[in-house]
C-alpha cells in the first residue's frame, strides 16, 4: 500500500493558497489551522489508517512552529529565535542553481552573491522535514514491533504536521518575497 509522498506537500500548499487567495486576514494561527485540517481531510484513501485517523492531529500541529517563537520565550532566551529564518524565502535574492546544494552551501552561493542568511532557509526546512518523514514511513513499514509501530506513528504524525507548517508558509505569497512588508524599491 504506497502513496504519492508528494501529496503530503501538494495537498496542504494547493489548499492554503486557496485559503489565503479567499482571505488574507485569517493567515497566522487561523489560518494554519485552516490549511492543516484541510490537508488532513483531503488524504487520499491509500495513506495509511493511523496517518488519516490523526487530522485533529495534523490540524492542531500545523501552527505549531509559530507558536514556538513566543515573545515571551524570546525575552528569556535569544536563540529561541534561530528558527525563525525557516519560515521564509526572499527568492529574488536567491541565485539560480542554490537550491541543488545543502543548507550549508545554499549560504556559501548566497554570501558569494552578496546576500546572506537574512534571504531565509524556508525550502531547505521543507525539504528536512521531507526527508524526516520518509524515513519515518520507512522505519514503519519494516517493523513488525506493534509498540515501536506506535511510537513510529506518533513521530510520523508530529513530524508530518510541523511540515504542513512550512509548506503552508510557502504557499503564503508574503513568505517568499522581499515585498512582504509592501513593495520595496521601483515597481516596473
Amino acid at each position: 500500500m504506497r502513496f504519492a509522498f508528494r501529496t503530503l506537500l501538494v495537498v496542504p500548499a494547493a489548499l492554503a493558497a486557496a485559503a489565503v487567495s479567499a482571505n488574507v486576514r485569517p493567515w497566522g494561527e487561523p489560518g494554519h489551522l485552516i490549511s492543516g485540517a484541510a490537508a488532513a481531510a483531503a488524504l487520499p484513501a491509500d495513506m495509511p489508517a493511523f496517518f488519516r485517523d490523526a487530522s485533529g492531529d495534523l490540524a492542531y500541529l500545523n501552527p505549531e512552529p509559530d507558536r514556538w517563537r513566543d515573545g515571551n520565550e524570546l525575552g528569556l532566551d535569544r536563540a529561541v529565535n534561530a528558527q525563525a529564518l525557516d519560515h521564509y524565502v526572499d527568492l529574488e535574492w536567491v541565485p539560480a542553481d542554490a537550491f541543488k546544494t545543502s543548507r550549508y552551501e545554499y549560504l556559501a552561493a548566497l554570501k558569494a552573491g552578496g546576500h546572506n542568511e537574512v534571504v531565509g532557509f524556508l525550502p531547505y526546512r521543507i525539504i528536512e522535514l521531507t526527508q524526516r518523514v520518509r524515513i519515518e514511513f520507512r522505519l514503519w513499514r519494516a517493523t513488525n514491533d506493534p509498540a515501536l509501530k506506535k511510537r513510529i506513528e506518533a513521530r510520523i504524525v508530529n513530524d508530518a504536521g510541523i511540515l504542513g507548517h512550512y509548506v503552508a508558509d510557502g504557499s503564503n505569497p508574503h513568505h517568499t518575497t522581499i515585498h512582504h512588508n509592501g513593495w520595496v524599491g521601483d515597481n516596473p
